[in-house]
């Protein structure tokens, strides 16, 4: 039987610099397979709203804020009557409980809730409603068991099923723009022998940087360089860690970067010290790059990544080990080398071609969903 093509609706809080490139990728694909997509944005837009937009991708900011939360929610509203829906999708926790709740009372059939996070503590005035929202969801996914697992933990009374859906990436563009890459080490004046490290994720406590920070300290400033690309409210405080401990010169901060493939290309090494993280899709995209990748042992690193096969996996908040990481790759290259092909043969498993598939069965699960005629 043929299935229908769809009219879906994604709702997020912004389009920024970040982890959002997975599902940019998930939306372009839905529509070069014939879906009418759109996407609805709570707060801005951002680098990848420009992205979907020059793709013919419709991208409604609601610019909401304290103050018109409650027309925003109207809009929201009259957006999705006047669309004729079939999905409406959200991601993260405001765009849960607005999306959700104005997907019901418009009346669409399908409405799924995308679970990125853990850890995340939402205490404030809207966060009864979230419980709502739960109950008027058709369907629940999540990046990882363990963003799952977190998710049954901090909602006990959800008592659904939810769908374990990786996030992808478009795996053929993505080494395209590294085979491609003009970059150079000398471009961030870091001569070509010494062994470069980077590391590519916002600047938030969740990710662990202040352990690069203490682990690059532990190395020989004539052999190593940290190329970092992100911003995020732990930057100022990271900054000065980094200034205290004199490594200014061994650290390089690029700030938010759009350019990820082309420099994962003068990498040796890729590195991920997070505390929580719930997918990692910069550990992905590094496969899909053929880097050798040093991450910690947590979360749904530990579901995509495994031990002196595909990555080097160290506890997490430890720089010794993340240092010792580092130096055996170095001293190393056929590990290297090992870890790294094992890897690239990993990542086809997340193309976005796959992770489109898995959406779309959640999306015809229920035959209550839609009409499977064509």
């Amino acid at each position: 039987m043929q299935e229908k093509r769809m009219r879906i609706i994604y709702v997020c809080d912004d389009l920024m610099i970040g982890g959002w490139s997975s599902l940019a990728d998930m939306i372009l694909k839905f529509k070069k397979e014939g879906d009418t997509v759109s996407v609805v944005t709570l707060f801005g837009k951002g680098y990848y709203a420009d992205i979907l937009e020059k793709n013919g991708i419709n991208v409604l900011c609601l610019e909401m804020n304290k103050k018109n939360f409650l027309w925003s929610f109207v809009r929201l509203l009259v957006f999705f009557r006047k669309e004729s829906l079939d999905i409406v999708h959200t991601n993260l926790h405001y765009s849960d409980i607005f999306g959700i709740a104005a997907a019901f009372l418009a009346g669409v059939k399908g409405r799924v809730i995308q679970i990125h996070s853990i850890g995340e503590k939402y205490k404030h005035q809207l966060g009864f409603l979230k419980r709502f929202v739960l109950s008027k969801a058709t369907a629940v996914s999540a990046v990882s068991g363990a963003a799952a697992e977190a998710f049954r933990r901090e909602y006990p009374s959800f008592s659904g099923a939810i769908s374990v859906v990786p996030n992808g990436i478009d795996i053929c563009e993505f080494r395209r723009r590294v085979a491609e890459s003009k970059c150079r080490k000398s471009d961030f004046g870091i001569p070509e022998n010494v062994f470069t490290v980077l590391t590519v994720a916002n600047f938030k406590w969740q990710k662990g940087y202040e352990y690069l920070v203490e682990a690059a300290a532990l190395l020989d400033k004539a052999s190593f360089r940290f190329l970092v690309a992100g911003h995020g409210p732990e930057h100022d405080r990271i900054k000065k860690m980094i200034a205290e401990k004199n490594i200014g010169d061994k650290i390089i901060l690029l700030g938010a970067r759009t350019d990820v493939p082309e420099l994962m290309n003068i990498a040796d090494a890729f590195l991920l010290p997070s505390v929580v993280e719930p997918f990692g899709i910069c550990v992905i995209e590094a496969f899909a790059a053929g880097l050798p990748v040093i991450a910690t042992a947590v979360d749904g690193i530990k579901e995509t990544a495994s031990h002196m096969n595909d990555a080097i996996l160290v506890n997490p908040a430890s720089p010794g080990e993340i240092a010792d990481a580092i130096m055996m790759l170095r001293q190393n290259p056929e590990l290297g080398k090992k870890i790294a092909e094992a890897a690239l043969k990993k990542s086809d498993q997340f193309d976005v071609g796959r992770t489109c598939e898995r959406i779309r069965k959640i999306y015809y699960q229920k035959k209550s969903f839609l009409d499977f005629s064509c």
